[in-house]
Order: C-alpha cells, then structure tokens, then sequence
C-alpha cells in the first residue's frame, strides 16, 4: 500500500526551496509514496507543480501571516495574539485536510509551514518530518525566532531534515552528530540533488578531456573570449551581487577581457537593491561589461554559454542549487567559504573557495581561473563527475525514503535502491 505524504509550503513564489522540492518529488518512487502537495496561496509554484503533474492543493492563509518577513519574528511577533490565533486556525484546517486526505506523513518544506505543519501534526496525529532549509541562528533569523525553532524543533517534528551538515549544527539538536545515539535517528543531513533530466541533457566528459558542455571548439579555446562570468540568483544582498560587481570591476581595470552576467531579480521586496546594483554599476564604470539578464526561466541555457560561474553570498548559504547547476554544466565554480557550500566544493579540485564578501578575494581566484585556462578545464570536468556521484535527486528520495520509513505508522514501507 502507498503511503500518503502531504508536502506542504506556505509561498505561492518559486524560490530554491519550491525548486528542490520539485526535485525531491521528481526522484520520489511513486510505487511506495503518494505525494499531495498543499501551498498557502495560488500562484507560480502550484502551477508549477501541477504541470509537472502532482496533485496539488491550495489552501488560503492570511496574507498578514503568510507575507510575514523573517527580520520581523522578533519577540513581540511571538506574543501577538492574533496572529498566533490565525495561525492555530490555519494548523487546524491543515489537519483537518490531512485527515480527510488520510495522510500518513506530513513533510514541511518552509519555515511558516513548519510551525503550522508540526502543530497540525500533533492535532491529527500524524508524524511530521521538518526538510530544514533555512540557517537556525542570527545571522538570518532574529534571536527571539532562533531560540523558538531550535525548541520546536524538538518538540513538533517526528524527524528532522536539514540540508546541509552546516545547516543540521545550527538547529542545536541533541546529539544530532553522533550516530550511535536515539537523537541521531530523528535527524538526518540531505544534500539537495539534481534531477536526471538536469543531468541527462549534458553531453558525457570524454576520453581526450573534452568540455562536457561545446565540444572541440571550447577545448581548442579553452577559454572563449571574451570569457563569460556570471552570478545566478535572486537579487538581495545576501546574495552579493554588489561582490560581484566589485570583482568585476577590478578584473576590468586589470585588463581580462571578460564579460560579466547577472542572471536573477528581486523576490521577497528586493526592488531597492536592484536599484543600487545599477547605479553601482554606473559609478564603477563598467556597464559596457556588466549584463542584468534578470528573471530566466532557461537557466541551463544560459549555464550553456558561460565559462565561469560564481556564487558571491555575503552570509552562510544553506546548499545553493545554483552550485551544482554550474557544476552538472561542467563550470569551474568559485564560490563562498560559508554555510554547506564547502560541502558541495572540493577546494582546488571542483572550484575555488573564497572569503564571504571579499571582493578582492574573489577578483584574485578569477584571475586563477582566467590565467590557468587548463586548470578552469580540471575544475570543470571534476565537478562534472562530482555533482552525478553524489548529489542527484535518486539519491535525496533514498535518503528520505529512509526518513519515511523510520517514522511511517505504515510498517511495510521501504527505502527506494540508491
């Protein structure tokens, strides 16, 4: 018998998160799990889901509790009678759908969805495993919000999933890295993973060392010029586009030819920074080299016509997707020392790490890069092989084959091959 898990996010936006959930499911073996998909809103990401061909629900929460800001979840935000009465409500219509539906486990995919996930879990009495996305400490959520999930966190949730080793350290489970003990198997690190799809439509690493992504005449170059750098992601500061910009900047005063790209737009209210980034770009002097691609639904197309990606966050990245997107494309990456990037990067054999927010640091590994075309081409072809060895979306349904099992009240349950 299939087991019933109910997905739920509380954004209708398309963000990292919504992505890797798409993936998750991609891989999922829909011979033991049924999926149902529940968002708080109508919009992107359930159309999205639902063309992709999962049974996907929308039920409405107050836009004042689903719009509420991370940088808001001060002490005070926790007291506020009425928003703490919206979202009780809410968690009893969640478990009231998720008896209806006979749900057998609820798997939470955002922070707003794991607070009302876990409380509808206990009403319902179904197990819930909490997919932790986000970093548990203070350089993202306020101090008052750290201390309430880190408690909930052991309290709400059958099992906890988060997606990096850097993200798991951060939610101060008990024990949580010693596997010989009864906390270890309530919480499990997955890295995200890409889909076959993703991984399929790149032409193999050959014998003679080809480029897995243009063939003879990018090996011959080597290094197309000029050569193509480019930062992929929403825009907002933590991400550093300014970073990037900053090391473009002095890349262009040193003379590489190169051209740089901005592939992304603003998503949660980031309009401002937008804003900065252009008159940045005009006061450095530099926009005849800078291109802002803004939102693009073909990424891998434009992957396809880099030579070079970057990942410039200013704080600690949870498991940036966009990392090993440039590395399924064959890209030498160069990306920030912080968060589960250094899980995903082997330092001088996938890429380069460099300090987060160091303009200058990150300028000095692109002109390794851009003086080293052969190393580029080693960077590249070792990523290649990584990203399909250890980080594919078969390998995270495994994974979390596993946790279902673990907490399924369905006992035949079993974890899909690797």
């Amino acid at each position: 018998m299939k087991t019933r898990v109910l997905y739920l996010d509380h954004t209708s936006k398309l963000g990292g998160a919504e992505y890797a959930l798409l993936r998750l499911l991609s891989g999922i073996d829909r011979t033991l799990v049924e999926p149902i998909v529940l968002f708080a809103d109508e919009g992107a990401a359930p159309a999205l889901f639902r063309d992709a061909g999962f049974e996907t629900h929308v039920l409405p929460l107050d836009s004042k509790i689903r719009e509420v800001r991370k940088d808001a979840l001060n002490g005070s935000a926790f007291l506020h009678l009425g928003r703490a009465a919206a979202l009780g409500s809410y968690a009893v219509r969640v478990a009231s759908f998720a008896k209806r539906e006979r749900v057998q486990i609820i798997h939470t995919n955002s922070m707003k969805a794991h607070f009302y996930g876990g409380v509808a879990g206990k009403l319902a009495g179904i197990p819930v495993v909490w997919h932790i996305r986000d970093f548990i400490d203070t350089s993202y959520l306020p101090r008052a919000a750290v201390s309430v999930v880190r408690f909930l966190a052991r309290v709400l949730p059958s099992h906890v999933v988060a997606v990096s080793q850097s993200v798991m350290d951060q939610i101060h489970l008990p024990n949580a890295k010693d596997k010989r003990s009864a906390a270890s198997e309530k919480s499990t690190v997955v890295h995200d993973g890409l889909t076959e799809d993703e991984l399929g439509n790149r032409a193999p690493v050959t014998s003679n060392g080809a480029s897995p992504r243009s063939g003879a005449d990018r090996e011959q170059s080597a290094l197309k010029l000029p050569v193509r750098i480019g930062l992929v992601g929403r825009l907002a500061p933590w991400k550093g586009q300014h970073v990037f910009l900053q090391a473009a900047a002095k890349l262009i005063a040193a003379g590489y030819n190169a051209q740089f790209l901005i592939v992304g737009a603003p998503l949660f209210g980031e309009h401002e920074y937008e804003k900065e980034l252009h008159q940045m770009t005009a006061r450095l002097n530099v926009g005849s080299k800078i291109e802002f691609l803004g939102f693009r639904k073909d990424v891998p197309a434009v992957l396809d016509t880099l030579d070079i990606l970057v990942h410039a966050s200013t704080s600690a990245d949870p498991c940036p997707n966009t990392i090993l997107e440039g590395m399924a494309h064959g890209l030498p990456v160069v990306g920030s020392n912080g968060g589960g990037v250094p899980e995903l990067i082997v330092d001088g054999e996938t890429g380069l790490l460099v300090p987060m927010g160091d303009a200058d640091g990150l300028a000095d590994a692109l002109k390794l890069l851009l003086d080293d075309p052969a190393k580029a081409r080693q960077f590249g072809r070792a990523g290649y092989v990584r990203v399909r060895q250890h980080f594919t979306s078969s390998r995270v349904a495994s994974q979390i084959h596993e946790v279902y099992r673990r907490v399924s009240p369905t006992p035949d349950l079993q974890p899909a091959a690797a």
